[in-house]
């Protein structure tokens, strides 16, 4: 058999040979209510299949690894469980099926490739009953808190729409899920999902878990720029094997005295989410403009022409001592531009809205004396953004209550990112919370081992707990275990954003998307791919703002580390009602020192 249930059926039992010889575990019935249940049926272990787990979790391309069975087989009273490896991107780089040592048969499925694909594309404009969108609001808090996601583990997002059949979209509004292997039910998770929440039907739609925006590399928005502008590239780290490329968001001002003025982008590009350090974070964390990767690109161009000037090496000499040039200019600049202060990445509860909002956003203090910071401009030419009828500049953020006047069909929304430059896009109208995957340092440290070596298991702390995963019999050890395994977060309320393919990609994380006026709505920080759309996902403004507690600064003139002169707006109100927070920043005053240059804190004497 590929995985063995034992052939005594009162008492089914997993099984590992190896050295201190085979466990057994009798099995009883699982009860979808109780957390503490044990799985039903069993599932056969040996060395073999050890072994190659754990090579297959150790590389980059294998994205989880999970016991499931088809729905269909759940049906019909299977007991048998299979082992599925699941691969990044629409291509098999793997066998569908592999047999090993013992006989036993692991499947790999190309994480896109099951996508059922609509026979009428998603409406560019949709209208979602009000009704749908309060009972969703609020179960959100309820019946489909965390509590529910970690039940249904294979859940990467829950939002509003319209129920499909075969394909086509019907005109019957729903709550979606959205999962990961649509039709394969997982070890461990609570059944099927429920079939309605609150009298509206509910659909199920495969989709993949969101990532992270921060990566590689439009050239005009990578280089290096005393006057730091909107939109720039910007990254933490200051060698090849620890770095991080994003985007800078906007200049903000702490709402606390002594009011330092900074910068703001997604917490994951100005800081490492390593819960395994989370005890002993990092100090001083300096962001640089640009990021490592893109002032130290003509290092690795450098080097491409070297290996190619092996072969013919008067080719390239010219190309050598130019790229040399660029690289000696690029080592004697200083890129330093802020220190990390504070930021979060997941969800967070508003006081003023009484309820919790995605945030992956953070606050940089600006302490680099020798360059300066544009607060409204970017390094786009303006023309770009007049011939296609847009603001040249940002011009204000979007209030909780201004959202409710949005206009979906109309207004159209840009971003400038720093690898995808000026594009355009449309706000949908869909709510929406994601699951977004998480970068697990101490994982991809551990995939550095050479286990094509055949170095034993157990010989790190990150592969015990992936085999203590797989091995698991009750539902929240399996929960809980596999939460370090594959860590995700995650993000309510969030903005999704239509754009079109390749119009946002790794290293936009931080761009600030806007409406045709400069009001920006939100920072991106993931792209989300379901079968009929990529979406760009982002935190609303209001709530990074709160969460935060700064205020966005509006100057035209430039901005130094020695703020002397200001337009302070009053923090938000903890009226619930109170919707007026930063109706105008038009800032257009001096800001910068010249008298006492030391100075930080915004006096009354400077307004």
């Amino acid at each position: 058999k590929d995985f063995n249930s034992s052939s005594n059926e009162n008492s089914n039992i997993l099984e590992s040979r190896n050295k201190d010889g085979i466990y057994n575990y009798s099995d009883e019935s699982h009860n979808i209510n109780d957390n503490n249940s044990e799985v039903k049926d069993s599932i056969f272990w040996s060395d073999a299949l050890e072994n190659r787990l754990c090579e297959l979790y150790m590389k980059d391309d294998v994205i989880d690894i999970f016991w499931g069975r088809p729905v269909e087989e759940h049906f019909e009273n299977n007991t048998k469980w299979n082992i599925y490896a699941i691969t990044r991107g629409l291509y098999y780089p793997y066998a569908e099926k592999e047999i090993i040592a013992d006989g036993q048969v692991i499947h790999f499925i190309a994480e896109e490739a099951r996508f059922v694909i609509p026979n009428d594309p998603l409406p560019s404009s949709i209208i979602i009953p009000q009704d749908l969108k309060k009972i969703f609001d609020e179960a959100l808090d309820n019946e489909l808190g965390l509590s529910f996601r970690e039940a249904y583990y294979n859940l990467v997002g829950i939002g509003t729409g319209y129920k499909q059949v075969r394909g086509r979209f019907t005109e019957t509004p729903a709550i979606i899920f959205y999962v990961r292997q649509k039709g394969i039910l997982r070890r461990g998770c609570d059944g099927l999902l429920p079939k309605e929440i609150r009298g509206f039907p509910t659909d199920v739609i495969e989709a993949c878990v969101a990532i992270p925006c921060v990566g590689l590399g439009v050239d005009i928005c990578r280089r290096y720029r005393k006057n730091a502008m909107l939109g720039s590239s910007i990254g933490m780290g200051s060698d090849e094997t620890q770095n991080t490329t994003g985007t800078l968001s906007a200049i903000a001002y702490e709402n606390i005295s002594p009011n330092q003025i900074g910068i703001i982008s997604c917490e994951h590009v100005l800081k490492f989410n390593d819960g395994s350090n989370e005890s002993n974070p990092r100090k001083n964390i300096t962001i640089y403009q640009p990021s490592y990767n893109d002032q130290f690109e003509p290092k690795r161009l450098l080097n491409e022409l070297i290996e190619l000037s092996k072969g013919s090496e008067d080719e390239y000499i010219d190309d050598i001592t130019e790229m040399t040039k660029k690289l000696n200019l690029a080592e004697s600049r200083d890129s330093t531009l802020a220190t990390y202060v504070k930021g979060m990445r997941e969800n967070f509860y508003s006081k003023i809205h009484k309820k919790e909002f995605g945030v992956d956003a953070g606050f940089c203090v600006f302490d680099n004396e020798n360059r300066k910071l544009y607060s409204k401009n970017f390094p786009i030419p303006s023309s770009y953004f007049e011939n296609a009828g847009l603001s040249t500049c940002l011009e204000g953020t979007y209030t909780y209550c201004e959202f409710k006047n949005f206009n979906y069909n109309k207004n159209r929304v840009f971003k400038v990112g720093r690898t995808t430059g000026l594009t355009l896009g449309q706000l949908l109208p869909t709510d929406q919370a994601i699951a977004c995957n998480l970068t697990n340092e101490s994982i991809k440290n551990a995939k550095k081992l050479e286990m094509e070596k055949h170095i034993p298991c157990y010989n790190n702390e990150d592969q015990k707990i992936f085999i203590g995963y797989m091995k698991s019999k009750l539902d929240s050890e399996i929960r809980q275990k596999r939460k370090k395994c594959y860590p995700i977060k995650w993000f309510d309320r969030q903005l999704a954003f239509k754009f079109e393919s390749g119009d946002f990609d790794c290293g936009d994380s931080g761009a600030s998307v806007m409406d045709e006026t400069g009001k920006a709505l939100g920072i991106l920080h993931a792209k989300w791919i379901t079968p009929y759309q990529t979406y760009g996902i982002a935190s609303p403004y209001f709530a990074i703002l709160e969460a935060l507690d700064v205020s966005i600064y509006l100057s035209s003139d430039p901005v130094t580390p020695t703020i002397t002169s200001s337009y302070l707006v009053s923090p938000c109100s903890d009226d619930q009602e109170d919707c007026s927070r930063v109706k105008k920043r038009e800032l257009d005053i001096n800001a910068e020192s010249y008298n006492d240059p030391k100075r930080s804190k915004i006096d009354k004497k400077d307004i």
